[in-house]
């Protein structure tokens, strides 16, 4: 039987998590030197491609993302599979929003074939779903940043990593922002302690698959 097509015409952008693991990518491509590409794959996915641009016009992230948009669910789950176990990607950006367990642990077995780090952002009323990541995150908004609080930053909590004990709250959750657009940074200790939000569709999960 044919997969029938995602439901709605327009996809909503993802959001809160995109622009952190924009960062992260931003990070592993300015540590790496070879050719190997980003594929930020469904179309929620997919980053304003300027803002990929860092300082000083560093076009590298950019130059080396391509967008992927498979129409079906499963022709995404295929493209992923196929993606993290190729050599030609560095990092996998996914839309995992509907994923099941088995749909994870066959991307978490192609990431480690591979040797590719997958990214997969879920909303937040999937948080509650099994997953064979190696890691689940939960990026929310984060504290006002004192030196520019006109800047948006972010808080990251580590929820799950397989192998690691469980850790007090407060070493297992940090606040990040955007240092040019491309690359994370933490926040300083002493910014506002405005809570971050805890309810509202802005919430999504990340995990990481490999």
């Amino acid at each position: 039987m044919a997969a029938e097509p995602e439901a709605g015409a327009v996809a909503k952008p993802i959001g809160l998590p995109l622009a952190v693991m924009a960062g992260v990518v931003g990070s592993l491509v300015g540590s790496d030197p070879g050719p190997g590409r980003v594929l930020w794959m469904g179309r929620r996915c997919w980053p304003y491609p300027p803002s990929l641009v860092g300082r000083g016009g560093d076009r590298r992230l950019l130059e080396r993302s391509v967008f992927v948009d498979p129409p079906t669910r499963d022709e995404r789950l295929w493209a992923m599979d196929v993606a993290l176990r190729s050599s030609a990607a560095l990092v996998v950006v996914a839309d995992g929003a509907g994923l099941t367990m088995a749909g994870s642990r066959r991307l978490q077995l192609a990431a480690e074939a591979g040797g590719t780090v997958g990214l997969l952002a879920r909303p937040h009323n999937e948080r509650g779903e099994l997953s064979a990541a190696a890691t689940r995150w939960l990026v929310s908004p984060g504290p006002v940043d004192g030196a520019d609080p006109a800047r948006p930053t972010w808080t990251v909590e580590l929820l799950r990593r397989k192998g690691l004990r469980p850790i007090a709250e407060d070493a297992r959750r940090w606040a990040v922002r955007l240092d040019d657009g491309t690359r994370l940074v933490s926040v300083d200790a002493h910014v506002s302690n405005r809570p971050a939000a805890t309810t509202g569709p802005g919430r999504w999960s990340a995990q990481r698959s490999g």
